[in-house]
């Protein structure tokens, strides 16, 4: 939002007399400062644009513990999982919220009903939001189901197209547990 000067509010005649000049100039801090907190506290109404105060008090509300080390985006996941809580619980519903917090092509699901079990996986890019994921999944599909949560780790399909080469810069364990295409 663009903000004048105060000096450019008043009419000609008044923005051209030397005491009015100075109280405008002494007046236009405490006015910046005035529209810096007003568009603070309006980004703190939304969490995908709150400020660390904003998204403390969204975490105070939704009994959300922060966790040591998680970064603003990982705090809005969280927050998102939560608030973003219904009572439609089916299977587009679950795809619906999954595309949601990990993106289109962030999870994989995999639903067997005769055997009463389903299969979530995140995408590593995402791993740092598997537990909040977990809590979600536990709250929306059905007691006698059961569940697994786990990462979508790097397979031969992904990294085939890769040389030796270039994979020879990572670990074995990174290659399996990192992002790497």
């Amino acid at each position: 939002m663009e903000h004048k000067n105060l000096i450019e509010y008043l009419p000609d005649f008044l923005a051209g007399i030397r005491e009015m000049k100075l109280i405008m100039g002494a007046e236009q801090p405490e006015i910046a400062q005035l529209v810096v907190q007003q568009q603070l506290n309006l980004s703190d109404q939304f969490i995908l644009t709150a400020s660390e105060i904003g998204l403390e008090r969204f975490e105070r509300a939704y009994g959300i513990i922060k966790q040591p080390g998680a970064t603003a985006q990982e705090r809005r996941f969280q927050l998102l999982a939560k608030f973003s809580e219904g009572s439609l619980y089916n299977l587009w519903y679950l795809k619906e919220r999954l595309a949601f917090l990990c993106g289109a092509d962030g999870y994989s699901l995999r639903l067997e009903p005769g055997a009463y079990y389903i299969e979530i996986k995140v995408a590593l890019t995402s791993k740092h939001m598997l537990e909040a994921v977990a809590e979600m999944i536990d709250e929306v599909i059905p007691c006698n189901l059961m569940r697994s949560v786990d990462l979508l780790y790097n397979t031969h399909d992904k990294l085939g197209g890769l040389t030796h080469g270039t994979l020879s810069t990572y670990t074995n364990k990174d290659i399996r547990s990192e992002a790497i295409v």
